[in-house]
């Protein structure tokens, strides 16, 4: 299901598995991406697929959301014009 609303709200994320306290991996989260925003995550790197994420979110952007993964993870994210994203390891 894509929304054409840029930001995420309570209700939605719940609803896409994102509610209170819900532990999960960067692969899930890039299929919730897809799902939510069609947005086509590739990784870069096989090991950051089984990084776990848990939290809440309440109300976000997109661009919110893939800011606070890169901040995180402390990985590089990089959205493309063709609405694809790739997670790659940072370089020093």
């Amino acid at each position: 299901m894509m929304t054409s609303d840029p930001s995420l709200t309570l209700r939605e994320a719940q609803a896409a598995g994102l509610g209170q306290n819900h532990k999960m991996t960067l692969e899930e989260l890039a299929i919730i991406l897809h799902d939510t925003y069609g947005l086509n995550v590739t990784f870069e790197n096989e090991q950051l697929k089984s990084r776990q994420l848990s939290g809440e979110i309440s109300s976000a952007t997109i661009d919110d959301i893939l800011y606070a993964i890169a901040e995180t993870f402390n990985i590089q994210v990089t959205r493309k014009a063709n609405d694809a994203v790739i997670f790659s390891i940072k370089q020093e």
